[in-house]
C-alpha cells in the first residue's frame, strides 16, 4: 500500500485555473482597449482603472458637453442648443450604452484581482497584464489538494482492502488457480450477509459454500493437444 502524501498536485485542475486566469485577463484587456479608443485615453495604472464607473462616465460626458457649449458660445454670444441636442447628445447616449459593459467588466476584473492578490502591470501600449509570478502562485494553489485527517485515516482502510485484493490475485497466480469473480462475490454473497446483519465479514459457512461451488480456489484446466 502506497503511503498517502499530505498533498497532491492535480494537473487538470491547475490547467483549468490557468485557462480561467487567461480568460479573465483577456476580458480585462479588451475592455481597457475599447475604453481607451472610445474615450481617447491611455491607462497606465490600476488607480486609473479604479476610478472608472458609470458615474465617472457621466461626469466625462457632462464635461464634454460643457466644453462644446463654451467653445461655440465663447466670443460669439451664441449657444447652439438645438445643434447639441440633435447632433451630440445621441452620440453621447450611444457611448453610454457601448461603455456600460466594458466598465462593468473592468470593475469585476479588479475585484477578481484583489480577491486573488494578483498584481496588474501595464505594457508600453497601456495594455494590462497579470503578473506572471501571481499567475503561477494562483495556479499552484488551485492545483494543490491537501488531505485532512479524516481523509488520511479513511485512505488507510480502503487502500488496505485493495492491497489485500492484489495479494489474493498473487496467491491465485502462484497456485495456478482460476481468478475468482471477486466483484460478483462481493455483490452477491455479501449482500446476503448484510441482510442477515453480518456486515462484510467472511463467515466460515460463506467460505465453505464459495469453495464447494467452485467460486474460489478452482484449479485451472490444462488443455492437452493430442499428437496428430
Amino acid at each position: 500500500m502506497e503511503k498517502l502524501p499530505l498533498a497532491l498536485f492535480d494537473d487538470a485542475t491547475a490547467k483549468d485555473q490557468r485557462d480561467k486566469l487567461e480568460l479573465e485577463q483577456s476580458k480585462l484587456q479588451k475592455s481597457v482597449v475599447f475604453l481607451s479608443e472610445a474615450l481617447s485615453l491611455k491607462f497606465t495604472t490600476v488607480q486609473q482603472l479604479e476610478t472608472l464607473s458609470p458615474e465617472w462616465l457621466e461626469e466625462e460626458i457632462k464635461s464634454s458637453v460643457d466644453n462644446v457649449k463654451m467653445m461655440f458660445g465663447s466670443g460669439v454670444g451664441f449657444l447652439p442648443g438645438k445643434f447639441i441636442s440633435d447632433t451630440l447628445l445621441p452620440q453621447y447616449n450611444t457611448m453610454r450604452k457601448e461603455c456600460a459593459e466594458p466598465l462593468e467588466v473592468i470593475r469585476i476584473g479588479l475585484e477578481f484581482c484583489k480577491k486573488n492578490n494578483i498584481t496588474i502591470v501595464f505594457d508600453n501600449d497601456g495594455l494590462p497584464w497579470y503578473d506572471g509570478k501571481d499567475i503561477d502562485r494562483v495556479v499552484n494553489d488551485a492545483g494543490t489538494y491537501t488531505f485532512n485527517d479524516d481523509e488520511r485515516d479513511f485512505y488507510k482502510i480502503i487502500a488496505s482492502i485493495f492491497d489485500k485484493m492484489d495479494k489474493l490475485r498473487d496467491f491465485e497466480k502462484e497456485h495456478n488457480v482460476t481468478p475468482c469473480d471477486l466483484q460478483g462475490i462481493i455483490n452477491e454473497r455479501m449482500q446476503v450477509n448484510l441482510v442477515e446483519g453480518k456486515g462484510y465479514c467472511m463467515q466460515p459457512k460463506d467460505y465453505f459454500n464459495l469453495r464447494r461451488y467452485g467460486k474460489v480456489l478452482s484449479k485451472k484446466t490444462e488443455i492437452k493437444q493430442e499428437d496428430a
